[in-house]
């Protein structure tokens, strides 16, 4: 079985570009862009007790470098995120199964992650990940390319009355095709007439 941060950091980059870490340091944030191809510089952050004990966020879909501006590159996985009891008994029951999926201790928060054997670009990472929140009941906003998740192993401390630690509850290493969300739903349109001109709320 691969190690779970090598999963992460060979399945989420694209050819090129930089990783956002965050993590906060005796009260200070801290904030490092890593290229995607220092695998080592990343291996170690994931592994350092600062990093680790100070909730440290990591990007799913790298940044690359256009012009004068970093804008999203092209990611190779799709995810989701699950905060409520039913949304984890659907992705318990979901097939395909996940490559990877990470719980929040032993409670219904977990991000669940499908590698794929090609890039994306991020419209369509976004797009993906909507239907597959649609049918997991999960809420759309964790699914654009600007997500952040916890990799395994960091010690969640921040609004918390005790430490929770970031586990891989289920790793399959599966790679999965382009078009695994192609039968599934798209999230419907807001409805106008339900909410009387006022902006939607999303889902």
């Amino acid at each position: 079985m691969t190690d779970p941060i090598d999963l992460l950091l060979f399945g989420l980059p694209a050819a090129r570009g930089y990783h956002l870490a965050e993590w906060v340091q005796d009260d200070e944030p801290f904030a490092r862009w890593i290229d995607v191809g220092d695998v080592a510089h990343m291996r170690w952050l994931c592994g350092s007790q600062a990093a680790k004990r100070g909730d440290l966020t990591l990007t799913a879909v790298p940044y690359s470098d256009r012009g004068s501006r970093l804008m999203q590159a092209d990611g190779s996985a799709l995810w989701v995120r699950t905060e409520s009891g039913k949304s984890a008994q659907l992705l318990a029951r979901f097939k395909p199964r996940p490559t990877l999926v990470l719980q929040e201790g032993s409670t219904n928060r977990m991000t669940a992650f499908w590698m794929l054997n090609g890039a994306l670009k991020p419209e369509d990472i976004e797009r993906a990940n909507r239907r597959l929140s649609y049918a997991l009941h999960t809420k759309a906003g964790d699914c654009e390319p600007t997500f952040r998740f916890h990799p395994p192993g960091v010690i969640l401390r921040q609004g918390r009355s005790r430490p929770v630690v970031v586990h891989v509850v289920e790793q399959t290493d599966e790679l999965h095709p382009l078009s695994l969300t192609r039968r599934l739903k798209d999230r419907p349109k807001p409805d106008p007439s339900k909410w009387g001109g006022r902006a939607p709320v999303p889902a």
